[in-house]
């Protein structure tokens, strides 16, 4: 009977040891989740004296010019687009 005792009081003992690390896990987890944030004022940036002009951007589709002909589906079965 003493030795079922301690096989017993063994279980229990790794049972309380796992749980006790589930719980640590768990309880650790939302600290390496989304991104990092900080409480202070952002720094006052100072502007970049240039004598350069504008940048001006022009976009255009030259796919077609280029010989590119494939077609690009993205989304769920329910919500396709092109």
């Amino acid at each position: 009977m003493n030795r079922r005792v301690g096989i017993l009081d063994h279980s229990v003992k790794r049972l309380v040891a796992a749980a006790l690390i589930v719980l640590v896990w768990w309880a650790a987890l939302p600290a390496f989740q989304g991104m990092g944030t900080t409480r202070r004022a952002p720094r006052a940036v100072k502007p970049v004296a240039t004598g350069l002009p504008p940048v001006t951007v022009d976009f255009r589709d030259v796919a077609v010019q280029a010989g590119v002909t494939a077609v690009n589906v993205s989304g769920g079965a329910e919500k396709k687009s092109c």
